[in-house]
């Protein structure tokens, strides 16, 4: 892993000379935005791996999932915009992931997929349902909900019961050798006592 990180680095090394060397001098003083200081420090060191990190491109590898973030810093007269790229394996090809204004914005982002990932995302893709199975799909969906519901009358029921059984014991008037009578708030008007 630190062998193909390595290569990672270099090559974008290489293309930041390619870049400089196009511009003529490798000038910036043309550049309208571009990340910061504060914001470059600013990266959470505990949660990435920080592989390359400068004024326009960003890299990092997340320590949670492994997966490779690159966020480039497109140059916008009237406001900030970041280009977020992704791939699942360093060595896979990246993916649009999103755009954002602020590389802070990227980053949560990026922890946000992170969470989601984790939190029980089982295929990296989106399941599909074809329509012949829409059907069946909805029908599993509504009886997984009636057994929770079911489960959760039952629960309702049996504390509803054990309160009305603890009232009525405390309620009961006890006569020494004779039944237990309930007191007159528990009586049925116009029943048997």
């Amino acid at each position: 892993m630190e062998r193909e990180m390595k290569a990672l680095q270099e090559a974008l090394r290489g293309r930041e000379s390619q870049n400089k060397d196009s511009n003529g001098s490798g000038d910036e003083s043309e550049v309208v935005s571009m990340f910061t200081t504060e914001e470059l420090q600013a990266i959470d060191r505990k949660y990435f791996t920080v592989i390359v990190a400068d004024a326009y491109d960003v890299t990092l590898i997340s320590n949670n999932t492994k997966h490779v973030w690159y966020i480039h810093n497109v140059e916008l007269a009237d406001r900030n915009f970041c280009l977020v790229y992704h791939k699942h394996h360093i060595n896979h090809p990246y993916h649009n992931h999103s755009r954002c204004g602020t590389l802070r914005r990227a980053i949560r982002d990026i922890k946000s997929h992170d969470e989601f990932q984790l939190n029980g995302r089982k295929p990296v893709y989106k399941q599909t349902i074809k329509i012949d199975q829409l059907a069946d799909t909805v029908m599993k969906g509504m009886k997984e909900y009636a057994m929770l519901a079911a489960d959760d009358l039952k629960k309702d029921v049996r504390k509803a019961g054990d309160t009305v059984k603890s009232r009525l014991n405390v309620r009961l008037r006890r006569r020494p050798g004779k039944r237990p009578i309930p007191s007159r708030s528990w009586c049925i008007p116009g029943g048997t006592s």
